[in-house]
């Protein structure tokens, strides 16, 4: 897999100067203020997905590239899904769908489009619903290469009302997160043992690696649920906290009056988690 060798800004940079495009040309052609590019090229800011999507799309280039990645500059389809560490990307903005999770996601285009032409509405007024680009959904609807994390796909399950399962088929034996998350909690509970044969200083190690990798995926999964939280209510402030928010979010939804929509939104909740962290 493909490591992190550079940086957002550095690579925004190259990509202006290959092209000989100007930052008022790139804001134009993106849709992104001028004054947030100059905050991506000072570093100040890293471009979170739909920047990457839309500023990588004006210019050209494979969004992988343009977040450091060890790929390929083209745009095409050895794009996102040969990046590097599952959550060194993440971190980056970039959901790895397939390798991180073990879904299997190539029948989402026919359903969306399927589905969009049903609800007698726009692809605007679907990407607006869901917090999502009209050209990434777009995008996705004509099968082109495009890596949607698992919060979005919850979000257009949710308005589009496709069962979740249908969209996405997850690997029966479980995804790597979730696989992880079991090998974590397993392993602590045998160093807990006086038996478990190891040494103090190497008992301490592992339990800090496991209970580390615990914490990321814990982080992950609040990650995914506070942006579904966000396409559910786009007009309230999500809590940045996981268990605080998790609290606030279970309160939003209590307050629907449709018992229907309230049984919809804890269903993707448990898959989402299921998928993340397994049966528990």
């Amino acid at each position: 897999m493909s490591q992190k060798i550079s940086t957002f800004a550095k690579r925004l940079r190259e990509a202006l100067d290959e092209r000989g495009m100007t930052q008022a040309t790139l804001a134009q052609m993106s849709g992104i203020s001028k004054s947030s590019i100059s905050r991506y090229l000072s570093g100040a800011w890293e471009g979170k997905q739909d920047a990457v999507y839309a500023l990588s799309k004006a210019l050209n280039v494979n969004e992988a590239w343009l977040m450091g990645y060890d790929v390929t500059m083209d745009r095409g389809s050895a794009g996102v899904e040969q990046a590097g560490n599952i959550y060194e990307a993440r971190a980056a903005g970039i959901n790895l769908l397939d390798e991180s999770t073990g879904i299997d996601s190539s029948a989402i285009p026919g359903l969306l489009k399927e589905a969009i032409a049903k609800s007698g509405e726009s692809v605007e007024e679907i990407a607006k619903k869901t917090s999502n680009l009209p050209e990434t959904l777009q995008d996705i609807i004509s099968g082109r290469n495009y890596v949607l994390p698992l919060w979005r796909i919850a979000s257009l399950s949710y308005y589009l009302h496709i069962p979740l399962s249908d969209m996405i088929k997850a690997d029966p034996n479980g995804s790597p997160s979730a696989v992880a998350f079991q090998q974590a909690r397993e392993q602590l509970a045998q160093l807990k043992s006086p038996e478990n044969g190891v040494s103090k200083e190497e008992s301490l190690e592992r339990k800090e690696k496991a209970y580390e990798t615990m914490l990321q995926i814990y982080t992950d999964t609040s990650l995914q649920l506070m942006s579904f939280e966000k396409a559910i209510f786009p007009d309230d402030e999500v809590t940045p906290n996981w268990e605080t928010g998790l609290t606030e979010f279970a309160k939003k939804i209590e307050k629907l009056d449709d018992p229907e929509k309230k049984k919809e939104i804890h269903k993707r909740i448990r898959e989402i988690v299921k998928i993340l962290h397994g049966n528990q």
